[in-house]
């Protein structure tokens, strides 16, 4: 069994533009991200049986990032020294940003002229990922459409595909054996939504993303 990664939640703010967005559909509360933070994060790291640290969040880590290169320059200083593999998530393309940091950079995209975008964009020897949720707009044409573009890209390493958080927390299931079918084909990947990280929130630790809502609460 693959190793967990260490998911940092982090909020600098979004764009708040995805129509899937968890934090807005859910509740989801998460506080402004400190560079204090980054204090308790090696010694977490080091307790767990972690394949390294990615960067996710309830707000897209790159939304400003001009603004927070204290926090960064922290971050890949403790992975540089350490030697922690680091992947990101984000909604930005563009150039400008720290992507050679990163081993792996998914980039969840929600318009299909965005492939191409990302297939051009300079990121050093970074993995390029592509990921799209799957929402009630999808079909079996769309699902090929941007398989046959992924197709076509020469610096895309990989296509996923994975369903929607609904705003009790369950998950759909939309063109759910269509997509299984292309997982088990090895079209693209296909990730059925669960709670497969370790996440580490401002020096907190949880096995659930859908407790950061329940805090939020109290």
């Amino acid at each position: 069994m693959m190793k967990q990664m260490l998911s940092i939640i982090t909020n600098f703010g979004c764009h708040y533009t995805c129509p899937y967005c968890v934090v807005k559909k859910t509740g989801i509360h998460i506080p402004p991200t400190t560079t204090k933070s980054l204090d308790l994060l090696l010694g977490v790291y080091k307790k767990g049986d972690y394949r390294g640290i990615s960067l996710s969040g309830g707000g897209d880590p790159m939304h400003e990032y001009e603004k927070h290169t204290d926090y960064y320059g922290k971050l890949f200083s403790i992975c540089h020294e350490y030697h922690i593999p680091l992947e990101l998530h984000t909604s930005y393309i563009r150039a400008g940003l720290p992507y050679s940091h990163f081993k792996l950079i998914a980039f969840h995209l929600t318009d299909t002229q965005d492939i191409v975008k990302v297939d051009s964009l300079n990121c050093g020897s970074s993995a390029k990922r592509i990921v799209f949720v799957v929402d009630e707009n999808f079909t079996k044409q769309k699902i090929d459409s941007i398989y046959e573009m992924y197709q076509c890209c020469q610096n895309i390493s990989q296509l996923s595909f994975r369903q929607m958080i609904l705003p009790d927390y369950s998950s759909a299931y939309h063109c759910h054996e269509y997509l299984k079918e292309g997982h088990e084909q090895r079209k693209w990947y296909y990730i059925e939504q669960c709670d497969y990280n370790t996440y580490f929130m401002n020096g907190e630790i949880t096995s659930r993303y859908e407790d950061f809502r329940e805090k939020g609460a109290n």
